[in-house]
């Protein structure tokens, strides 16, 4: 595939030419993170992830995933308990697909909390890079380039660590890939054609997958004002919104408890610890998160086999590890002036500040810093006509060269 700048409308392009680049990104992944992912081991169900069980809980018509127990007896991790139930805390993306597709669960596979792993891979895993190879391409002109950088943010971003534990079903991380598809999906439709309607999509995806992203909706509420859809699309944020207020209320009480408090009911470990010092969010996180998130360094460990990057469990620098983030401040000239480019710029900033804030950064995490992909897809999509032409373009291939090797190297360890 041609790495040279693209002078070619993305609409003029031959479609074998698209189909081609499209085809010859899959294989590139297949290379380079298909060992890491491993599609054929995927599996996901109500034991693995609390999503899935809280959908097998409203088929029975309760609420919470497990049988009652104790404040101090063993509870599922990251659970929530309030007067002896046990609830997930976690957004109900997840737990939406599953409860709707529970019959079709129940056909194929004779249980209705467990996904098939032929559909558990159509549904979580392939929407991801075929969505962002073409918001790349609509965004760089040229299906060569967006290929490659559908590969680096795959392949050379956290997304990769994601996939990886994916498979397992392990539940943030499976939340996080599919906020990816709705922070794409908002992005490439505020970026382009702004109907807005596509916008709100993404934002219910990656809304109901991760709730900071809910902050997406400054930048759409305002597009769709300057178009005179204001009133429906302040109505689309409220439904997307009202499920959170609606099962905070049913589970907890009231429509403006998260939950999160309640993890921490018999807990004494150093996460529980920060939240019983300081809350849930407080600026006595904020350099201690900085820290990790922006210029903790990986470490080098021997092992039989070699030489290893490794981390510690609360996260690693997002520019040690993915510097084609660089090019949001490398390529500021290209999006400086593009008024949608700059609110999705700002809006993430928030994003990372309320990240940066919350009182731990990602806990157990090996090499990463995952809350960074609730402004990292913004990032490459804005920045993506700055990777090439020149100098960017070596620059782009040693930074996602890089990335590639590092992140495959933390996984060998992890």
């Amino acid at each position: 595939m041609s790495i040279e700048p693209a002078t070619l409308d993305p609409k003029r392009e031959p479609r074998w030419r698209v189909i081609s680049c499209l085809l010859l990104t899959i294989l590139a992944l297949q290379l380079t993170v298909g060992q890491t992912i491993r599609l054929p081991l995927w599996s996901l169900n109500a034991l693995a992830n609390p999503n899935v069980a809280e959908a097998a809980a409203w088929l029975n018509g309760r609420l919470d995933i497990d049988a009652p127990v104790g404040p101090d007896e063993p509870r599922r991790h990251d659970t929530a308990w309030v007067d002896g139930r046990v609830y997930s805390v976690y957004p109900p993306y997840l737990t939406f697909l599953s409860f709707i597709g529970s019959p079709l669960f129940k056909l194929m596979t004779g249980r209705a909390d467990a996904w098939p792993q032929l559909l558990y891979v159509a549904v979580v895993f392939w929407p991801l890079p075929i969505i962002a190879f073409f918001v790349f391409r609509r965004r760089v002109g040229d299906s060569a380039w967006a290929g490659f950088l559908t590969v680096s943010y795959i392949g050379g971003t956290a997304v990769v660590r994601c996939l990886h534990a994916a498979k397992f079903g392990e539940v943030c991380y499976v939340n996080h890939v599919c906020s990816q598809v709705g922070l794409l999906l908002l992005t490439d439709d505020l970026l382009n054609r702004r109907r807005i309607w596509p916008a709100l999509i993404g934002l219910a995806i990656a809304a109901w997958s991760r709730q900071l992203t809910l902050l997406y909706a400054g930048p759409i509420l305002w597009y769709a004002a300057q178009r005179g859809r204001l009133l429906p699309a302040l109505a689309a944020v409220c439904t997307i919104i009202l499920p959170f207020g609606l099962l905070h209320y049913l589970k907890y009480g009231s429509p403006f408890d998260s939950g999160y408090a309640h993890l921490y009911v018999g807990r004494d470990d150093i996460i529980a610890q920060r939240f019983h010092e300081h809350g849930l969010f407080s600026w006595r996180y904020l350099p201690f998160n900085v820290w990790y998130a922006n210029f903790a360094w990986p470490e080098l460990i021997s092992t039989p086999s070699g030489l290893w990057f490794t981390s510690n469990k609360f996260g690693t620098s997002i520019w040690i590890t993915t510097p084609m983030l660089a090019f949001i401040a490398i390529g500021a000239d290209t999006w400086r002036r593009n008024r949608p480019a700059c609110m999705l710029v700002v809006v993430s900033l928030l994003v990372m500040l309320a990240g940066l804030l919350y009182h731990y950064a990602g806990y157990a995490q090996i090499g990463i810093s995952r809350y960074a992909l609730d402004f990292i897809p913004v990032w490459l999509v804005v920045a993506a006509p700055a990777t090439r032409g020149g100098w960017r373009t070596w620059l782009s291939l040693g930074f996602t060269g890089w990335s590639l090797l590092y992140f495959q190297s933390i996984l060998a360890v992890g």
